[in-house]
């Protein structure tokens, strides 16, 4: 409670708890609850935890409600479409859970069957620019800055834009800004970046379906070909 009243105080305006089947391996759920608990009355502006889940899920948005004992606001509807987060607790605090089907990414990628994602039928879902990208940068365990938060980008990756260890936030951010990859994903979107692509070299390998923009836009960050092509072909993406 000292540490989470500490951090509201420094500024800090959001806290962010991941809870699911998959981080429950790692972090137990007492932990996640005793840190709502804690979280409560501190000033902080919003208190969301994460809930990825899947039909085969034990851990729901409705189990993590009977454990808190809490009704809370979602963040999307039942057609995964962003509703308001405005209800305010009496502390003045945004209590909520940001309910997200499990995506075809990271080690889910790998470790999970398809049957246990939700596959977009329709591309247009996935129109348009991305608002994500260097607005919401990650710090590494590491110490490495990750333009964005959609997945796991690695250091060393494509959207590993510096280490803290040897240069400031700002001169990485500033930097960052020049990249021809970032400014891509931001101002054309995945989807149109990987169709600009697909049309520059239709050997470029991607998949045929995903769960969600950031899963498509993984596909091409981790694919060297596309990468390439992108560096190479810059002109002719705008």
């Amino acid at each position: 409670r000292v540490l989470f009243r500490s951090l509201a105080e420094c500024g800090l305006s959001e806290i962010n708890i991941s809870t699911d089947d998959y981080h429950v391996k790692y972090v137990p759920f007492s932990n996640v609850k005793n840190a709502w608990k804690a979280c409560h009355g501190k000033g902080f502006h919003a208190v969301i935890v994460g809930v990825s889940y899947s039909k085969e899920s034990k851990i729901t948005p409705e189990f993590v409600e009977a454990q808190f004992n809490e009704k809370l606001q979602r963040r999307f509807n039942s057609k995964e479409r962003e509703l308001p987060l405005d209800k305010r607790d009496e502390d003045g605090t945004i209590y909520a859970i940001s309910n997200t089907w499990v995506t075809k990414s990271g080690r889910a990628a790998e470790e999970l069957s398809d049957k246990s994602f939700k596959f977009k039928r329709n591309t247009n879902f996935f129109l348009g620019k991305c608002p994500t990208i260097m607005s919401s940068v990650i710090v590494s365990p590491s110490n490495h800055v990750w333009a964005c938060c959609g997945f796991e980008c690695g250091d060393g990756s494509a959207l590993d834009i510096g280490d803290l260890s040897k240069a400031t936030m700002s001169s990485i951010v500033k930097k960052a800004e020049k990249n021809i990859v970032i400014q891509a994903i931001k101002y054309l979107g995945p989807l149109q970046l990987k169709d600009c692509l697909a049309s520059i070299d239709p050997d470029i390998e991607f998949k045929n379906k995903y769960t969600c923009v950031c899963a498509l836009c993984e596909d091409i960050v981790k694919n060297e070909r596309a990468l390439a092509t992108i560096k190479s072909h810059k002109d002719e993406l705008w």
